[in-house]
């Protein structure tokens, strides 16, 4: 077997395996059916991206008062800083130790209006670039904002239809950032870079995840392993 042919095979066992594994809660109470998938993503992405990256669940703030609620997965470097709450696998995330937000749905034609209320949620959440807040190799540029990933069960039968929920998304938008939509049925995906040019990827199951996972890991990579400067957000809370 050529390269090729077993990497697009090996796409497309993935995009099977996470279609499969979200199919299996159809059916079950809410509560089930989103831990179920979100812990099928967690176990996708951890597998595909390299072991120094992290995917968790919890909110992300930053020491301007912002908090983006709850996060279906943030996806961290594994060392990074945390305020891990005990005895559970969620914790508070400062802005400095995140890369991305995975936003997981059933549906998007039910469920967009959730989409959009998140993506509003983290749009403000920031830091300042500055030495006194976080150690920034001049070799290693750190991207200031986070980018936000859509994956949904269910989508939309025309790929323009798609397109214009990334638009909606961009247009709420006061700083670049990558922000990608991805869904499994039909297979389909939009993304936009940092520079907001606007992708419309393959049709097919093993180009979309094969596509999905590259913008991903690219993305993550242009991050630096962050050192927030935790005391500022402890004096944050008691001022």
């Amino acid at each position: 077997m050529k390269a090729k042919d077993a990497i697009l095979n090996f796409s497309k066992g993935l995009f099977n395996t996470l279609n499969s594994s979200m199919q299996v809660y159809e059916g079950m109470s809410n509560s089930s059916k989103g831990t179920g998938r979100e812990e099928c993503l967690k176990a996708l992405l951890e597998a595909c991206l390299p072991n120094k990256y992290s995917v968790i669940a919890g909110d992300i703030i930053d020491t301007q008062g912002n908090n983006s609620g709850q996060i279906d997965g943030i996806a961290i470097y594994s060392s990074a800083p945390l305020l891990k709450v005990p005895m559970s696998d969620v914790s508070l995330v400062p802005a400095e130790s995140a890369g991305a937000v995975f936003e997981l749905k059933s549906s998007l034609d039910s469920q967009w209006s959730q989409v959009v209320e998140k993506y509003k949620k983290i749009e403000p959440i920031s830091w300042k670039p500055i030495n006194t807040f976080f150690v920034k190799p001049k070799d290693s540029p750190k991207k200031e904002t986070l980018s936000f990933h859509v994956i949904s069960f269910n989508g939309y039968k025309k790929s323009e239809t798609l397109k214009e929920k990334l638009d909606e998304l961009i247009a709420l938008s006061k700083k670049e950032r990558t922000i990608s939509i991805m869904t499994l049925n039909p297979p389909s995906i939009v993304l936009a870079t940092e520079e907001m040019k606007t992708h419309i990827g393959p049709g097919t199951p093993e180009g979309v995840i094969g596509q999905w996972l590259s913008y991903v890991a690219s993305d993550l990579d242009s991050y630096f392993n962050p050192k927030p400067n935790m005391a500022k957000y402890f004096n944050m809370a008691f001022e």
